[in-house]
């Protein structure tokens, strides 16, 4: 990252870096001063004070200078040259403030020349270079770090948008199947018709429900699958059979909505069509390991689609990626004259109470 691509840094956490740094060079320098027995006096001691807060004022000044002439938009080089000149600046003011008040201070027995004027200008200097090094390291780490949290929240904001359009898409795909079974009730028999009518309105009334919901209580999945199956009925009677495996303690655990529903539709249309006698749809829903395991199987075998676009089991995949990364996965493989689906994802108790 180049120092163009900084921004500046949050007013709390530079206060919160001014009075660390300066906690820490204060202590350095009076530790420095205490240590010449000579300096034990209540004189020499405030001209440190004085000038550990010229110092800090000095430090805040620089920063300023830095912002409003734009250093921090400079390559890193350069801003390090700019930087010294004005610590090495910055120690020659503190020098000609607080020499001649540490001289006025101190003994009149000890001898003033000018190699204590280089000395003090020295570590004057040193000690902002210091402070600078030091600023300049908690600027870029607390830069870096705002950086990557813009990033996490891009990257949170475009996940939601993709699971947002993928929920979208589910919708079109269950009521356009279901409205061709409506047609059909209707002439072949009004009665199941009306009650065609009534399951839709629960899946409708389901679907708009969780259209914003990135996971529901297994409990609201099971009553669209529900509805969704009393229409399959209707249209294909004893032809079709459902054997379901739900422990009523998991119940209550979260899933992503349409998952057990697309599953069991695509069982059941598939299904359907490889077999005269019609098809035995079994769903189970397990604990494994640290989530759940849902499985639905179904006679005949994994065949291509056609022209189906698949955009059911596509839009799964890539929700439970969008949720779970890697730690979810949909398999559909065939077994033993059976077509198994199998999704797992993770869950924990926690998340369904």
């Amino acid at each position: 990252m180049s120092a163009g691509q900084l921004s500046h840094m949050e007013p709390r956490s530079y206060r919160r870096f001014q009075l660390f740094a300066w906690g820490f060079l204060g202590g350095y320098i009076l530790l420095f001063a205490v240590a010449n027995p000579q300096m034990w006096r209540w004189e020499s001691i405030s001209v440190e004070l004085g000038r550990i807060l010229g110092s800090a004022l000095l430090s805040h000044v620089i920063v300023k200078v830095a912002q409003s002439w734009k250093w921090f938009a400079l390559e890193r080089v350069r801003l390090l040259r700019k930087g010294a000149a004005a610590c090495a600046l910055g120690g020659l003011a503190l020098t000609l403030v607080f020499f001649p008040l540490a001289e006025a201070a101190s003994p009149q027995s000890e001898p003033s020349d000018e190699l204590w004027l280089v000395v003090d200008y020295v570590s004057n200097t040193g000690v902002l270079a210091m402070w600078g090094g030091f600023f300049l390291a908690f600027y870029y780490h607390d830069v870096s770090r705002k950086t990557e949290m813009d990033r996490v929240r891009l990257a949170a904001a475009t996940k939601e948008l993709q699971l947002s359009t993928l929920r979208n898409q589910l919708n079109p795909h269950f009521l356009f199947n279901s409205f061709n079974l409506l047609r059909a009730l209707v002439q072949r028999d009004p009665e199941a018709a009306r009650d065609s009518i009534t399951h839709l309105s629960e899946m409708m009334r389901h679907s708009l429900s969780v259209s914003r919901c990135n996971t529901i209580p297994l409990t609201d999945e099971l009553e669209f699958v529900d509805a969704y199956l009393a229409l399959e009925r209707l249209r294909y009677e004893e032809r079709l059979r459902i054997d379901a495996d739900v422990p009523h303690e998991l119940r209550h655990l979260p899933i992503p909505p349409m998952l057990l529903h697309t599953l069991i539709e695509n069982a059941v249309k598939y299904g359907i069509d490889q077999s005269l006698a019609g098809v035995q749809v079994r769903y189970a829903i397990r604990v494994a390991g640290r989530g759940l395991c849902l499985r639905v199987t179904n006679g005949g075998r994994l065949v291509e689609r056609g022209s189906s676009t698949g955009t059911g089991l596509v839009n799964l995949r890539q929700r439970l990626a969008l949720l779970y990364g890697d730690e979810a996965s949909l398999v559909i493989a065939e077994r033993d004259g059976q077509v198994v689906a199998e999704a797992c994802w993770p869950v924990t108790v926690q998340e369904g109470t």
